[in-house]
């Protein structure tokens, strides 16, 4: 959703002008928890590698029973486990930080070009829907300045060009 529109209609621009500002307390709230979430995995992380290490040590002797032996070895793996999966759960939640710290960033929309405000969309300052005319742009800027059309052209079809003709 767009939280607060700096330009109107008929408004002219230049490249960097700020046009508009997305609403970003979801994803604020998204990246505190976020946060908060990678503390506890980290956290879990240095507790299952101890309790890894722990169970390491414990490692039952040659004269152990096959099933002492087994009993060992599976739970020797569980913890393994455990900690490539929070190692993997660490990973995920550093990207998913960064790319949220991403699209804070990008909360104010500038201007790319230069030229004149042709359209705001009132009716909707959320991009999750179509205009009428099939756009889903929250505001169309009209270029201005020199254009320049390239086309091809036969010889047969040239005498139907004129200058200044649309």
């Amino acid at each position: 959703n767009v939280k607060q529109t700096y330009v109107k209609e008929g408004d002219s621009v230049k490249v960097g002008d700020k046009l508009f500002t997305y609403d970003t307390a979801e994803d604020e709230e998204k990246l505190a928890q976020a946060q908060i979430d990678l503390e506890r995995n980290e956290s879990d992380l240095e507790n299952k590698k101890f309790q890894l290490e722990s169970w390491e040590k414990q490692k039952p002797k040659d004269n152990a029973t096959d099933e002492v032996k087994l009993e060992y070895t599976a739970t020797l793996l569980q913890y393994q486990t455990d900690v490539k999966s929070t190692e993997y759960d660490i990973r995920q939640g550093k990207e998913e930080i960064k790319n949220l710290e991403a699209t804070l960033q990008k909360a104010d929309v500038l201007s790319e070009l230069e030229g004149v405000i042709k359209k705001i969309n009132k009716t909707n300052n959320s991009n999750n829907y179509y205009m009428s005319d099939g756009s889903d742009a929250y505001i169309t800027v009209m270029a201005v300045g020199d254009f320049r059309v390239k086309g091809t052209i036969n010889e047969q079809h040239v005498s139907e060009l004129n200058v200044g003709e649309l």
